[in-house]
């Protein structure tokens, strides 16, 4: 891939991590961390809850709970309810793009492009979706939602949800969680997933270009 056709991404990935930092310094985390430890017992619930509708509603962003979250809970609980919130998430947008996603996308682009779309899948199919679970982090809606208009078996997809990011929140519990020090540290290192995204992303859809244009 050229030099040129990185630096979209590039310039992404930097404005991207640019906001990450500034959020982390200008974000008033103390008083949505108070909204949700004023739930008392239920406040891992709540914040699971919250996190895993921003990517069901996929224009709202997770950032602003994030930080909440590693005040009040810490690293390692954060991480691991950001996993549970992703596996929710991931599953109800499979299953609404599932029950009502492809009659839209027929309308909207027509069944010859559709066509295009299965056949997309199926050259990239189960492995693509491997790697975006391992590099994706917690950037599940767009996948989700793409997967559910596919031919993919539920159970092949719930497997890969649930199993594929188990090295990375491994990684944190047991390694980067007990280096984590403080809120940049942490914003840090829940954005490093990002990078291999990026780049991985752009590189599937190179492939799927060049295959096209043949």
């Amino acid at each position: 891939m050229k030099i040129k056709r990185l630096l979209p991404y590039v310039f992404i990935l930097t404005f991207v991590g640019l906001t990450v930092y500034l959020l982390s310094e200008s974000i008033s985390s103390d008083k949505v961390a108070d909204i949700v430890k004023s739930t008392g017992p239920l406040a891992p619930l709540v914040f699971i809850s919250l996190f895993a509708s921003t990517h069901v509603l996929a224009p709202l962003s997770a950032s602003p709970l994030l930080f909440p979250a590693f005040l009040l809970f810490g690293a390692k609980p954060t991480v691991f309810y950001m996993y549970l919130a992703t596996v929710i998430s991931s599953f109800t947008n499979f299953w609404i793009s599932k029950q009502w996603g492809r009659s839209l996308v027929i309308k909207l682009v027509g069944n010859k492009n559709m066509q295009k779309i299965d056949e997309f899948t199926e050259y990239y199919g189960v492995g693509a979706l491997i790697f975006l679970r391992l590099f994706s982090g917690y950037m599940t809606d767009f996948v989700s939602y793409a997967y559910g208009l596919t031919k993919i078996k539920f159970s092949v997809y719930f497997l890969i949800s649930i199993l594929v990011p188990i090295p990375w929140l491994l990684f944190w519990q047991l390694y980067v969680g007990n280096r984590v020090d403080g809120i940049k540290d942490f914003a840090v290192w829940v954005y490093i997933p990002i990078i291999p995204f990026v780049f991985i992303t752009s590189l599937f859809i190179y492939k799927f270009k060049k295959k096209r244009s043949k």
